[in-house]
């Protein structure tokens, strides 16, 4: 019984910490655009908006994934390999004559066998979800490399046209898709059984267990989404060059890690929700497209994101710290 009290005091507090970050971050977001406005007269127009949207809609969807595995209380290292590995298919399968939006369908396929890859690591060789992303996200990439021979593979088809340069509602398609997404990630770990389990597990894996919880199950399932999100990714970032690439997402890990930590979301898990993801996602799409507009060196943008990374990490830290007071 205590046990259930515990769980049910900690799932009352969901989302409480993100709640309170919002306007921080808003605030943030705000400061920045004045910033970046000021600098340059091209950083307010409808296209340069529209850039923004589209920029964020892949790594949009990358973080929807993070947000599940990481309040499970389980980082996942390996979605941008994942995603390299899913487009590198989709490349092989377009060459063999499929088209269309059987294409998107193998790509989320392909994404949800590797979020189950992972998620049998973790719960029969009982390795920590970090240390098995890892590796995993080597794995992955060098099947990409494998697979392709280390090249590139053109894909010219009418649906991933579409998607980089369709419209709906005059929203561009890649937009639509990670709005979609959100809705959907929100609804399921705010209103189903199975994202309160999430939560319940991120916030103490022993006293989701002995409430009754099957906590392998959940963390597999999280990694399925997780893996999911990965492999829907690759579409739309296939559909902005129409080429997939073996090192598709290289080094840009961290930034939608960084993104979902200043949106809200603890390490520890347990804390945060997909709102507040957006809202990081939303800052450090507009921090990106700042210094892209300035011509920042790509060096001294990599410095930013670093320092940026570090003082999210640190906020966290600090929000644990002040929780437990």
């Amino acid at each position: 019984m205590e046990n259930k009290v515990t769980i049910g005091t900690r799932l009352k507090h969901v989302g409480k910490t993100a709640f309170n970050s919002y306007g921080s971050v808003l605030i943030a977001i705000v400061a920045l655009s004045i910033v970046w406005s000021i600098s340059s007269p091209y950083f307010l127009t409808m296209a340069n908006m529209k850039n923004i949207g589209v920029y964020m809609s892949a790594s949009g969807i990358i973080a929807a994934g993070i947000t599940v595995s990481m309040l499970l209380g389980g980082l996942d290292l390996s979605q941008m390999s994942i995603m390299a590995f899913s487009g590198i298919i989709v490349g092989v399968s377009y060459n063999a004559g499929i088209h269309g939006p059987t294409l998107l369908l193998i790509a989320v396929c392909v994404g949800v066998c590797g979020g189950i890859f992972n998620g049998l690591i973790m719960n029969y060789l009982h390795i920590d979800p970090i240390i098995t992303t890892l590796g995993t996200q080597l794995v992955f990439r060098a099947l990409a490399y494998i697979v392709s021979n280390g090249n590139m593979i053109t894909i010219n088809d009418e649906f991933i046209r579409w998607v980089g340069r369709g419209k709906l509602l005059g929203i561009p398609v890649t937009m639509v898709f990670m709005i979609v997404v959100y809705i959907i990630v929100g609804i399921v770990l705010k209103y189903t059984r199975f994202g309160r389990n999430v939560i319940s597990v991120g916030g103490s894996q022993e006293a989701a267990f002995l409430s009754g919880i099957n906590v392998k199950k959940t963390r597999a399932i999280a990694f399925m989404i997780s893996g999911a999100c990965a492999g829907l990714a690759t579409i739309l970032y296939i559909s902005q060059g129409y080429v997939a690439q073996p090192n598709q997402g290289s080094g840009a890990d961290m930034d939608c890690i960084a993104a979902v930590i200043i949106g809200g979301l603890s390490v520890a898990g347990g804390k945060g929700n997909i709102f507040g993801t957006l809202l990081g996602m939303l800052f450090f799409a507009v921090l990106a497209n700042g210094m892209g507009l300035l011509s920042m060196n790509s060096y001294a943008q990599q410095l930013v994101k670093g320092l940026l990374l570090l003082t999210a990490v640190y906020i966290d830290i600090a929000r644990n710290k002040k929780s437990k007071v």
